[in-house]
């Protein structure tokens, strides 16, 4: 897969760990864009893992806010004209329902695939 050949979208404090998960990820090729939260922390999760079952610790903090108009701004817009899939975990389908379901329905008018855990 090539530099920028995929997208990641979500809700990111503006604290030390916000600034290390958007770098990172970047440093890996994925276009990042991030709604930035001043107020809430960039979330956080453990996983515990032993053989084959596997226990998740979560704090989701900023990634609980990813409301429909962080999804369409003007840059979103032009990003998601080109999508091929789209995946939404599951916590975002808990916490972004009505953003979730907006991705569907921009999945099904522009057959695109959408899938989810």
């Amino acid at each position: 897969m090539g530099k920028n050949e995929s997208v990641f979208f979500g809700g990111l404090g503006t604290d030390e760990s916000g600034d290390i998960l958007e770098t990172l990820v970047n440093k890996e090729g994925v276009l990042t864009s991030f709604a930035k939260h001043r107020y809430l922390p960039t979330g956080h999760c453990l996983a515990l893992v032993d053989g084959a079952e596997c226990t998740l610790c979560a704090n989701l903090g900023a990634a609980t806010k990813y409301d429909t108009s962080d999804l369409w701004s003007s840059r979103n817009i032009a990003i998601l004209q080109n999508t091929k899939v789209i995946y939404v975990e599951g916590y975002f389908l808990a916490h972004s329902l009505e953003t979730s379901l907006e991705l569907a329905t921009l999945a099904q008018r522009n057959k695109i695939t959408i899938t989810t855990e």
